[in-house]
């Protein structure tokens, strides 16, 4: 209910729209740009540069990644929120 300084997290069904050309198993870097290619605003890029995995082997790891993202952010952790 609080405003959040870190980027919004973009749900999983969201991001994946922009990683249909993405190959899999890759890294993170590699979905950044696959998103960056379809189209993807900065939000998009921004969520999956923060799940905290390096290596996806699906499409479901994504979604996962993103969902201990969520996880992280309802702990309420106030340490990381340096956003230039």
């Amino acid at each position: 209910m609080g405003s959040n300084t870190m980027a919004t997290i973009v749900n999983p069904v969201h991001v994946q729209k922009f990683l249909k050309g993405a190959k899999y198993p890759c890294s993170k870097e590699d979905l950044m740009k696959t998103a960056e290619a379809e189209g993807a605003g900065k939000d998009v890029v921004e969520t999956i540069r923060s799940i905290p995995m390096e290596r996806f082997n699906s499409p479901n790891d994504v979604s996962e990644g993103i969902g201990k993202i969520k996880r992280d952010s309802d702990i309420g952790e106030g340490e990381a929120a340096d956003i230039a």
